[in-house]
């Protein structure tokens, strides 16, 4: 073995190390920031209301109460109306929808479940999405490392999508705030951003300068698709069962594409769309523990983002400000966005091996959580300025002091709420 690829399992063994050393005790205990600000300063959708549906009767890590309880509250006040979607997919369960979200759809509930890398939609289901989206219908698919993958991949097929259905890493292009080759930088700087409607926004505020992944699988879009985080040269998967090395050059891992009348953009990492805490007391108040996804202030191209978040945590996005954040027990349920929603409270998106997650006890038939957000916020400012991701050695070095802090949305520096925002806009159709 040759001295430069010894280096690099060196260091991918000492960045797996901190991950699943450190992580493990940070990341498995992820749960929603109740006090992350989703207030949107200038919402784009004042007279027209996309309905988007976020999915959870699949399995799912994320749903609207869940991990993704950031973005949903975040896409309604930008003036999206958002429900849940708990039935099985046909074209009757579609009709009503704009846009639906799937997020990190599994064959069963539990990690440990030999199942859980099934195929987590039946053919008839497959084959409802793809004419839905072909008839002009909006899909955000969002499919993480093994085993989201293995289990989302009949979907991705019907759309000439590939998944690699491994994990991802590059030594070259480390995202600096993450201890993990797993965790990807993309930047104008190192040229890994695609150029798209969704990473160009509407203005220059709303451009993408700096995203980032947080451990997830590589994608190859269909001919006529628009690689929106180009995976480069020296990026790799480790696809099981054994692990082995594959190099994805020429991958990405977000593309986008139009399809019949419909469009799509399909994330390969899930994390991104977040705004969680992980290890820290912020659910329950005192000192915030790190912090994964949307919450950690945008310094670049984010014009949404608020500079700062009131002391003793933000107000609730839609009236829930009188709702405390976490519950006796330790059973944390998040503010409820509008009315209060029928058949008990969330399930945390990452809990132990033999905890349900996702969707596994959802009584099916769409639940309605919110109405269209309020068409005017108060304003909130922006600091300007992005901060350039360091590649290679160096951003392993630079991770060190930074161990255990933000992912996704929340992470400072980065973009990753603004591009949440963007992928919606591009799905409804406000960008072009």
């Amino acid at each position: 073995m040759n001295a430069k690829r010894w280096r690099e399992r060196g260091m991918g063994f000492v960045s797996s190390m901190l991950f699943w050393g450190i992580a493990a005790a940070a990341f498995g205990q992820q749960v929603p920031d109740s006090t992350y600000d989703t207030r949107v300063a200038e919402p784009a959708f004042k007279e027209t209301h996309p309905r988007v549906a976020i999915d959870e009767a699949h399995f799912n890590v994320h749903t609207a109460e869940g991990g993704y309880k950031a973005f949903a509250d975040l896409i309604a006040n930008d003036g999206c109306e958002v429900t849940s979607n708990t039935a099985k997919f046909s074209a009757e369960s579609l009709k009503a929808n704009d846009i639906l979200v799937i997020a990190n759809a599994r064959g069963a509930a539990m990690r440990n479940d030999p199942n859980v890398d099934k195929p987590a939609f039946t053919d008839a289901e497959c084959d409802a999405v793809r004419d839905w989206v072909q008839a002009g219908g909006a899909l955000l698919f969002i499919a993480d490392h093994y085993p989201i993958g293995s289990a989302s991949e009949c979907l991705a097929k019907r759309f000439g999508v590939d998944m690699s259905k491994g994990h991802t890493s590059d030594p070259e292009h480390v995202e600096p705030s993450r201890p993990s080759l797993s965790c990807l930088a993309f930047t104008r700087e190192n040229g890994l951003l695609g150029d798209h409607p969704i990473t160009r926004g509407r203005n220059e505020k709303e451009r993408i300068q700096h995203f980032a992944t947080f451990t997830g699988q590589s994608l190859k879009g269909p001919e006529g698709s628009v690689a929106l985080l180009k995976l480069a040269d020296t990026a790799y998967d480790e696809v099981p069962p054994n692990n082995e090395r594959v190099s994805a050059a020429g991958r990405a891992q977000g593309v986008a594409f139009t399809f019949g009348k419909g469009r799509v953009v399909v994330m390969g990492e899930a994390a991104c769309l977040t705004a969680q805490t992980t290890g820290g007391a912020r659910m329950g108040g005192g000192a915030a523990g790190p912090r994964a996804g949307m919450n950690r202030p945008a310094t670049g191209g984010a014009a949404s983002q608020p500079a700062a978040q009131p002391a003793g945590g933000r107000p609730m996005a839609m009236g829930a400000a009188s709702q405390p954040a976490s519950q006796p027990g330790g059973a944390n349920r998040m503010p409820m966005r509008g009315r209060a929603k029928a058949g008990g409270g969330m399930r945390m998106p990452m809990g132990p091996a033999s905890q349900p997650m996702g969707g596994a006890s959802r009584p099916m038939g769409a639940t309605r959580r919110m109405g269209k957000a309020p068409a005017s916020q108060p304003a909130v400012s922006q600091p300007s300025g992005s901060n350039p991701a360091t590649t290679g050695a160096n951003a392993l070095g630079a991770m060190g002091a930074n161990a255990g802090a933000a992912m996704g949305m929340n992470a400072p520096g980065l973009d990753n709420r603004q591009m949440a925002l963007n992928i919606i806009h591009w799905l409804a159709r406000l960008l072009n």
